[in-house]
């Protein structure tokens, strides 16, 4: 039996009526953890809420059920409209205005086969307070459309997310009632799976399912009241190998980057409280073994007072509750090898709420290195081949430091593949290539490290020969026979690159085969024919291969006479009238010679 239950039986006959489809949740055991942002960890909970400057958000904090961690048994329940849910939870105890709300899900979209991950971009919301029979809103915010913020905690492989919105009007002080948030609209049509919790009374509704005492389990969300003003500030070093963002803000973090290639890093600033906040100073402390280059927006000013580079922005805001402001840097690494370096951020804001003046500071830590080149890639392939003929060709190139590679290939023909990969060191690429014009051509390829340290090129030539058509068919067959008889002739034609070839029959009697289907080349191929009429005809044969080229013709006269006794016949007169050429006189005027 839940708990409360009897506290809530009124509410299960309200909502009961509603409860018409199959309800939608993802329950699993989850695979081993990421690493994770200390914000999203249970144990941290007053970072969790805000992270106020070490500020004790928890005491704003009106009602709180935190989510299941990944090695818990745990629960998401789809609340989407597009899929006909809205999930449903109470709170109880509330003291205060609720002005800003908290709550964690996945992202994702259901097909045929199962779950599948789905990017939250632009994912809006509806969120509803309702009275503590649900039977009366209270208080109401459509089109709440905010960035989800990932956790680094994967639950059978989906992230989870966090949102926070600040609530514009607050919602008046109720006691006990319930919440509802659901997803609206999204991007890439994502659904948004409200995670679980085990913090509250174990009692929670899924609008659309069937069942209401399936879901035994809380939602994840917290209700907070006016709290502090706060800023927080965070800089992050792009990792050119796994193409992500790294918080590198401890030394046995420090990000490897090697010496002549370019460093990225971002500046995120976060308004995390519950006021706007102005007059915005940001100041970037670069150590001198990074060279600055260049940033978007651009600074105010810089400076460089070895061993450090100072650049400097001011926005004058307002930046409001929940909004955010980057910062790109671009500057090159130049070391020395195997430096260990700070580089950190700080930035200062006013506000017209205590505190009036909210600071934070955030390190990215590198580590500059030596790094050499891939070798120039080996090409390995037939330096000969014909038009339309795929040929294939292997590159082979290692890294002195062991790093993925990249190759660069130009064919010399005007396509080229623009750096493919990445491949490991040493493993041996194979790729297909096909030449549509004869002549002759210089392949040309090079390699890169996944820092963009580039080899030198590498040549090899290749000579395309022109396609050749097959060879004229030879037909073999009787050269004479007798009108109304079936014959049969056997065709034979060679295509130089083995090709399959078909045949085109014009048998001189203005009847034809028309193409036929494709037989190996050099196979016998037999087809019969009936001439009906006597007569002498030409038969004429073509060959054409699977790239369309069209051989010389082949024929073959064959004569389909009277009959042999009529030859006979009239040769043995043609003799006599030669013999003997005064007689016979009535014969020869009834033959008409």
């Amino acid at each position: 039996m839940k708990k409360r239950k009897n506290l809530k039986e009124l509410v299960v006959l309200l909502i009961v009526a509603v409860l018409l489809f199959t309800s939608v949740a993802v329950t699993a055991d989850t695979i081993e953890e990421e690493k994770v942002d200390p914000r999203f960890f249970k144990e941290s909970r007053s970072d969790v809420v805000f992270g106020n400057d070490g500020q004790s958000a928890i005491d704003d904090v009106l009602f709180s059920q935190l989510p299941y961690e990944p090695y818990e048994q745990w629960i998401f329940m789809t609340s989407d409209a597009d899929s006909g849910y809205r999930v449903h939870d109470n709170y109880f105890n509330v003291t205060g205005s609720i002005c800003d709300i908290h709550w964690w899900g996945l992202s994702l979209i259901y097909t045929g086969s199962g779950w599948e991950n789905c990017d939250p971009e632009e994912m809006c919301f509806e969120i509803i307070f309702w009275d503590s029979l649900l039977g009366n809103k209270i208080c109401e915010y459509t089109q709440i459309c905010l960035p989800a913020e990932p956790t680094g905690k994967f639950y059978s492989g989906f992230e989870m997310y966090y949102w926070e919105t600040f609530l514009d009007p607050c919602c008046e002080q109720i006691p006990d009632g319930w919440v509802s948030i659901q997803s609206i609209s999204s991007e890439n049509d994502c659904w948004f799976l409200w995670a679980g919790s085990d913090d509250g009374d174990h009692y929670s509704y899924q609008q659309g399912s069937p069942d209401p005492e399936d879901f035994i389990n809380d939602t994840a969300f917290e209700l907070t009241g006016e709290g502090n003003s706060s800023i927080d500030v965070e800089k992050y070093v792009w990792d050119p190998v796994t193409n992500i963002w790294i918080d590198a803000d401890t030394e046995d973090e420090a990000l490897d980057l090697p010496i002549c290639t370019d460093a990225k890093f971002k500046i995120v600033i976060h308004n995390d409280g519950c006021y706007p906040i102005y007059d915005i100073n940001v100041t970037d402390i670069m150590n001198d073994s990074l060279e600055f280059i260049i940033a978007d927006p651009d600074p105010e000013s810089s400076e460089y007072y070895p061993p450090n580079y100072y650049i400097y922005w001011y926005f004058s805001g307002p930046l409001n509750v929940g909004e955010t402001i980057a910062i790109n840097i671009t500057a090159h690494v130049v070391g020395p090898d195997c430096s260990i370096d700070s580089n950190y951020v700080e930035v200062e804001a006013s506000s017209d709420s205590e505190p009036y003046t909210v600071t934070d500071e955030d390190y990215a830590y590198v580590h500059a290195f030596e790094n050499d080149p891939p070798t120039p890639p080996i090409i390995d392939g037939p330096h000969e081949g014909r038009v339309g003929e795929e040929s294939e060709f292997t590159l082979y190139t290692t890294d002195p430091d062991g790093n993925d590679v990249y190759y660069y290939i130009d064919w010399g023909d005007g396509n080229i593949e623009e750096w493919i990969g990445p491949f490991y060191s040493g493993y041996e690429v194979s790729i297909d290539h096909t030449w549509y014009v004869d002549g002759e051509y210089l392949i040309k390829a090079k390699a890169k490290d996944v820092f963009d340290l580039e080899s030198d090129w590498t040549e090899f030539a290749v000579t395309i020969e022109p396609d050749l058509p097959p060879t004229a068919p030879t037909i073999d067959g009787q050269t004479s026979g007798r009108s109304g008889t079936e014959y049969e002739y056997t065709f034979n034609a060679e295509d130089p690159d083995g090709d399959y070839i078909c045949y085109f029959i014009e048998w001189g009697d203005n009847t034809s085969t028309g193409w036929t289907a494709f037989y190996a080349s050099g196979a016998d191929v037999t087809i019969k024919h009936t001439w009906l009429e006597q007569g002498t005809y030409k038969i004429v044969a073509k060959a054409k291969n699977v790239d369309g080229l069209i051989s010389p013709e082949g024929t073959l006269t064959v004569a389909m006479p009277r009959n042999k006794a009529l030859i006979f016949n009239f040769n043995l007169l043609s003799w006599l009238f030669e013999r003997f050429p005064n007689a016979f006189p009535i014969l020869r005027c009834l033959l008409g010679l």
